[in-house]
């Protein structure tokens, strides 16, 4: 018969089957004994199932890697036993966090063709299996497939007299559809949708919990998408806080919690706190998970994006690249790839191949243009950058109109006070200058600086370049009394950048240079 022996390894179980009845259950030798026979493979298999944690523990995936190769041959999926059923959805979503997307969705769709004659449309483990389905589609782009799932899913689940609106199931599944909105671009729709999420989570887990924590950690990418950069860095610090207590330090949810409060330090402008940290992180992921998994790569990006703005250009350039070339090698078609592209052309701008960044952004317009459409705000943000580069090189004319363009379309999709309209205004001004429209551009760098005050205070990296560049157009309209005195005001505030080494961003102020703000792509 089959056994499990623990390797005494932690919680690790291995399998192991009888060669007899591996021969019953790929022969067939009688129907009857076959069932039996299975089912008994199927209690085995639910005994080496990790007794502590879940499928996204890494901790875990052992014991889950073992039970894989026993599903088919076994023929678990016709089996009736919830507890099998449970199991089986559990591998579809182990396999979704291992990154593993294409045999995550044939487990999922061997399941569906299975099940879909036996459980009821509304049946709850049905409709949790579709959810999980949904979380591989997305991860594997298609996000409008997964948005629809979810929104069916969920609708069932809150109309279900078994789950209802606060069930756990419902809440995760809530929880996905915001995460479908975000990839759409929908960034104060998902805001809404997961804060409501988080006021029903007390109901069945308690503030800490760490589905609850799961959530908290959604808000806060929905507060940096929608420009509240201080309120995600408090639930980024809250949820780090609790996630250290509850599941230690090197859990990845603990990891991705570390990694995001250094995103928030660069949005801050503290970008050497970030560098520091994002090196532990991105060291300790290799550590826990390898240098194949996806919140590795994303890990890896941040951190080349906090070394660029530190200043450290050559080695943001290295670790962007290689971290661009593992993605080309692991994840092809996933939708983090392209931002980690466009982290690359970034470092290739700052180190002076202007004419390989335009290149390079234009080709990842084109892509994020065919797959998401004109609007979508990621779309829109490349085409910033995309101006820049062609100020850059030249083309005044068409920076200026592309810049115009992304402006105006940012404020409608983001809001007029978001930091990245700001920004984006900021840029335009710049082609304005650069055009010779030093009134138009004086007017937009006024209401630019204005905000980024607001927004950031008064000695913000980004505030302060704003003014320098304020301080360059004064200067071409001769005023130049009072564009010196901006200009040493800005030079002032950018100091504390240079405490640790000279910053390119001090000097291009000084020699009276205009500076650009390029956008990243943050995950949602």
């Amino acid at each position: 018969m089959p056994e499990i022996r623990n390797t005494g390894r932690s919680s690790n179980k291995s399998i192991r089957v009888h060669p007899l009845v591996q021969a019953v259950i790929r022969h067939g030798l009688d129907p009857e004994l076959t069932e039996t026979t299975c089912h008994d493979v199927h209690k085995i298999l639910l005994g080496a199932r990790p007794s502590h944690g879940d499928t996204d523990d890494p901790s875990n995936w052992p014991n889950l890697e073992e039970i894989l190769p026993h599903v088919k041959p076994s023929n678990a999926a016709s089996c009736d036993d919830e507890d099998v059923r449970q199991m089986l959805t559990d591998l579809v979503r182990y396999q979704w966090k291992r990154g593993v997307f294409d045999s995550a969705m044939a487990a999922g769709q061997e399941l569906v063709a299975e099940w879909s004659g036996k459980l009821g449309e509304d049946h709850w483990q049905w409709l949790f299996l579709r959810s999980q389905i949904a979380n591989v589609l997305r991860s594997q782009g298609n996000f409008q497939e997964a948005y629809d799932l979810d929104q069916d899913v969920l609708e069932r689940q809150r109309n279900s007299p078994t789950l209802g609106p606060t069930h756990p199931h419902t809440l995760i599944t809530a929880g996905n559809l915001a995460a479908d909105m975000r990839a759409m671009g929908d960034y104060r729709g998902a805001l809404a949708l997961d804060l409501q999420t988080y006021e029903q989570a007390g109901t069945p887990w308690g503030e800490d919990h760490p589905r609850t924590l799961m959530i908290a950690h959604n808000l806060a990418i929905d507060y940096r998408l929608t420009g509240d950069w201080e309120s995600a860095y408090r639930y980024d610090t809250d949820t780090l806080r609790m996630r250290r207590a509850q599941l230690g330090e090197d859990h990845p949810y603990t990891l991705f919690s570390e990694a995001n409060v250094a995103r928030d330090l660069r949005e801050a402008g503290r970008y050497d706190e970030s560098v520091v940290q994002l090196r532990d992180v991105y060291r300790r992921y290799v550590d826990v998970l390898g240098d194949q998994i996806l919140d590795t790569l994303r890990t890896g990006k941040s951190l080349a994006v906090s070394l660029r703005r530190a200043g450290l250009r050559e080695e943001a350039l290295a670790l962007a690249e290689d971290t661009y070339a593992r993605y080309q090698r692991h994840f092809p078609e996933s939708p983090d790839t392209l931002p980690a592209d466009l982290e690359v052309a970034a470092c290739m701008g700052e180190l002076g191949d202007l004419v390989g960044a335009r290149d390079r952004t234009r080709a990842i317009l084109a892509r994020h243009r065919a797959q998401m459409g004109d609007e979508h705000p990621y779309t829109v943000m490349i085409e910033n950058n995309l101006g820049c580069y062609l100020r850059y090189t030249g083309d005044i004319e068409t920076a200026v109109a592309l810049t115009a363009k992304t402006s105006s379309l940012l404020v409608r999709l983001l809001g007029p006070a978001h930091p990245l309209v700001l920004l984006a205004a900021v840029n335009h001004a710049n082609c304005l200058g650069a055009a010779g429209r030093l009134e138009d551009a004086e007017a937009r760098e006024r209401d630019a600086l204005a905000g980024l005050v607001r927004v950031y205070g008064e000695d913000h990296p980004d505030t302060c370049f704003c003014r320098g560049n304020l301080s360059v157009t004064l200067e071409g309209m001769g005023r130049t009394a009072e564009s010196r005195e901006l200009r040493e005001r800005a030079v002032a505030g950018l100091l504390r950048l240079g405490e640790q080494r000279p910053h390119p961003l001090i000097a291009a102020v000084r020699e009276g240079l205009r500076v650009d703000r390029d956008f990243e792509l943050h995950p949602v």
